[in-house]
């Protein structure tokens, strides 16, 4: 990855098992937080049906700040920032 986009196959391949192991280790360890660096992100639990995690996290993390947090955690590009002010 450069810069902290996905840009080819081997990114994607990259950001696939990056993902996979982080959710395997969370669910194996039933935490129900997750740290990036200095930020705390809440983790659903198990009766959560994943088509609603999108709903779950925003209703635990509503607040602009906690949606800011999460942008810079998981290191997403400035665009991202800047397309979630122009849409509020």
């Amino acid at each position: 990855m450069y810069g902290g986009k996905v840009t080819d196959q081997w990114d994607r391949r990259y950001v696939a098992i990056l993902t996979h192991q982080v959710i395997k280790e969370t669910a194996l360890q039933q935490h129900s937080s997750l740290s990036l660096g200095s930020v705390s992100l809440p983790v659903p639990p198990a009766n959560v049906d994943p088509t609603e995690y999108s709903k779950w996290f925003n209703e635990k993390t509503g607040t602009e700040e906690a949606v800011m947090s999460t942008v810079k955690a998981l290191g997403l590009d400035i665009s991202v920032e800047r397309e979630y002010n122009e849409a509020g």
